[in-house]
């Protein structure tokens, strides 16, 4: 893994782990906090691997996959979460970004059927997905 890679990495496990804690918390994300994670993102993309739109075109389609699904099944999935899943894709590119999106979904479906297991939820809980996205994400890099 290349040093452009690791602050790449590091820049998106700070800024999901900020969201995470507001998500949580407050079940949202703000708009704000988004800008500012697209900006600083973008631009540390932009200034590691240069400006090509054909990867940021094909690395938003996970976002556009999400929003698609969100729209014709009306599943919860939030616009937050959507944002950030196009955010990361613009950024670390299509194919960590679909890995990071089935990690994400792997650890979050594990972590809801523990919870129901146990009584402390139910099928219509809902739950904060940016801490798993966190996760994902953090996977994603890793594996390179």
């Amino acid at each position: 893994m290349e040093l452009t890679d690791i602050i790449t990495m590091i820049i998106h496990i700070g800024f999901l782990t900020f969201l995470g804690i507001n998500d949580i918390r407050k079940n949202q994300v703000s708009l704000i906090s988004l800008i500012i994670y697209f900006s600083g993102a973008f631009a540390w993309s932009i200034a590691a691997y240069g400006f090509d739109p054909e990867r940021i075109i094909i690395g938003a389609m996970p976002a556009v996959i999400l929003f698609a699904i969100k729209k014709l099944t009306g599943l919860g999935i939030g616009a937050g979460d959507i944002a950030v899943f196009g955010i990361a894709g613009v950024t670390i590119g299509f194919e960590k970004s679909v890995t990071a999106m089935f990690i994400a979904s792997v650890v979050c479906a594990l972590y809801c059927l523990i919870r129901m297991l146990m009584k402390k939820a139910d099928r219509k809980t809902r739950f904060a997905f940016i801490p798993f996205m966190g996760i994902g994400v953090t996977v994603a890099g890793l594996l390179g």
